[in-house]
């Protein structure tokens, strides 16, 4: 990771945690500020934490008729400032960024990437500075005749509309991605008694040994499945899913579909590698057999839908559910007996070709040399031979 972001990202959120625990400060003019800490010089701060004070007023300032009333610091007792909650939001967002870039390695990735803001966005985040502005401007002027002139004119001039620059916006969105969750396992595992690690998917076994971070004699067992090949019919078509041929492809597939279904109705599951895949076939399917009731897997799905598209498949339903591959509905659901009696599987789930999947997949290969030679020296030292263990062979 860069050094300056992260000295400027550490920088950022200890001034942003000064602001959140006494934001108002950050509404009372720098004049008035002064003046009120001279007032109060031998009175203890009081203890804000991370939400404005909500101190009742002092007696003085029920009224308004002494010179004491007009004070600032009766004003700022008076009313409460409350914090951005999306500032704060970024704040405890940055925390967390800083903290995991302390245990920042080659087991790690850092990607930083540059976003156009929305305009409405920005618009909002304006207006919403403006209002600030007013509002601390309104204060100053309720803090008497000499305090009033100096902070309103301060406020006022905070609360003039800001000239567009003529260049938009951008955010920033820094991102730490895990590698390899072998550094963060590996001291748990070692501090445990005894672990016992076990799934369907642990193959090969030699990646999966290094990557979760297991000891060299950690004992490695795989076991037979529990199904027989006879209960399960496999039927392959040779069709070309690539890229170019997507659009070529939906209606064979289609047409394949209905002849199953025809065949056989029941309830199915149908996977696809992409949301825009998956739409292209089922709307081409629906054009098809109109007849063949279908519900599709939409992105961002919440709670509630997710389970409302599992709840489709019922002992005695019929019908095709769509859904990506590798994504909610990959595995971790059951659906026995009549609940789902096939599926369609188009396409391989491999990861798309991407700069940023190139970059991952160089990291975890410079990782894996690393933790290789990080294993031999460490044996090298203790005086043991050289790992034998099958899990690390390869």
């Amino acid at each position: 990771m860069p050094g300056d972001f992260l000295k400027a990202l550490t920088q950022w959120t200890g001034a942003m945690g000064d602001w959140l625990a006494e934001p108002d400060k950050a509404a009372t003019p720098p004049a008035a500020r002064q003046q009120a800490a001279r007032a109060t010089a031998t009175q203890a701060p009081e203890q804000l934490g991370l939400i404005a004070s909500d101190a009742v007023p002092l007696a003085s300032s029920t009224t308004s008729t002494t010179p004491s009333d007009s004070s600032p610091r009766s004003t700022a007792a008076s009313r409460r400032v409350e914090p951005d909650g999306e500032m704060m939001e970024a704040y405890f967002a940055a925390l967390t960024l800083t903290r995991l870039a302390e245990g920042f390695g080659d087991h790690s990735l850092f990607e930083v990437e540059l976003a156009a803001m929305n305009p409405a966005r920005q618009a909002t985040l304006t207006s919403d500075s403006s209002s600030r502005s007013g509002a601390a401007s309104a204060a100053g002027a309720e803090a008497g005749a000499a305090a009033a002139s100096a902070a309103g004119a301060e406020a006022g001039a905070a609360a003039r509309p800001r000239k567009p620059r003529g260049r938009s916006v951008r955010q920033i969105q820094p991102r730490l991605r895990c590698v390899s969750p072998a550094p963060w396992l590996a001291p748990r595992l070692r501090a445990s008694h005894a672990t016992l690690l076990f799934s369907a998917t642990l193959n090969p076994p030699a990646y999966h040994h290094r990557l979760l971070g297991l000891a060299d004699n950690a004992v490695w067992l795989s076991v037979e499945s529990p199904f027989r090949a006879t209960q399960v019919q496999v039927s392959r078509h040779r069709l070309s899913t690539r890229l170019r041929d997507r659009e070529a492809s939906c209606r064979p597939i289609a047409e394949l579909m209905a002849r199953q279904y025809q065949q056989r109705p029941g309830n199915y599951l149908a996977f696809f590698s992409s949301f825009a895949y998956l739409e292209q076939v089922a709307s081409t399917l629906q054009q098809l057999t109109p007849e063949i009731p279908q519900w599709r897997q939409t992105r961002a799905m919440t709670e509630a839908e997710r389970t409302t598209f599992i709840q489709r498949f019922t002992p005695d339903g019929q019908g095709i559910g769509f859904a990506v591959l590798g994504g909610a509905f990959g595995e971790g659901i059951d659906l026995p007996g009549s609940r789902l009696i096939g599926a369609f599987i188009a396409t391989l789930g491999l990861a798309g070709f991407s700069p940023e999947n190139e970059a991952l997949k160089q990291r975890l290969a410079l990782w894996l040399e690393s933790d290789a030679r990080r294993r031999v020296e460490r044996h090298s030292t203790d005086g043991d031979a050289a790992p034998c263990h099958p899990a690390l062979e390869g």
